[in-house]
């Protein structure tokens, strides 16, 4: 593979793993479409998830999610290998979440990392396989039912 042709194929990857952020982040999960192939799978059962399909994972996101008055998906640290037509990658995160209960406004930090696979298609780049892991949380986990493992 050409330097050229490593850099667009990484940006174009990289821009993958922002979509999803950025789907969150603006309530836009119809992006997802446009992030996932049609077989995917996500799992997130060390938050607390579900290990299923991408609309599974939209539709358990929407719920989890709502106990929030908003977030933020910070991506850094894209270690990203390329190939063929496959990839491999591992992305940090760091995820505040704000949120408001009887006891008053609260902010619950998160820091994890998704290990994704994916596969060049005709529409480009979308992530085959996704595995978000917990790394630490701060703040009230409690109040949002979480339980650290």
């Amino acid at each position: 593979m050409s330097d050229i042709n490593y850099l667009v194929d990484r940006l174009a990857i990289q821009d993958t793993l922002v979509r999803y952020a950025h789907a969150l982040d603006a309530r836009k999960t119809e992006l997802f479409d446009q992030t996932f192939s049609e077989d995917a799978v996500a799992d997130y059962s060390d938050a607390g998830g579900i290990r299923g399909n991408f609309r599974e994972l939209r539709d358990w996101l929407a719920e989890s999610m709502s106990r929030f008055d908003d977030w933020q998906h910070l991506l850094s640290n894209f270690v990203i290998e390329i190939d063929g037509d496959t990839a491999h990658t591992r992305t940090d995160c760091y995820n505040p979440l704000l949120g408001h209960d009887a006891q008053g406004e609260f902010v619950v930090h998160v820091g994890c990392y998704y290990q994704d696979r994916l596969r060049r298609t005709a529409d480009g780049w979308r992530i085959v396989e996704r595995k978000l892991t917990m790394v630490w949380m701060d703040g009230p986990a409690e109040r949002v039912g979480y339980t650290p493992a």
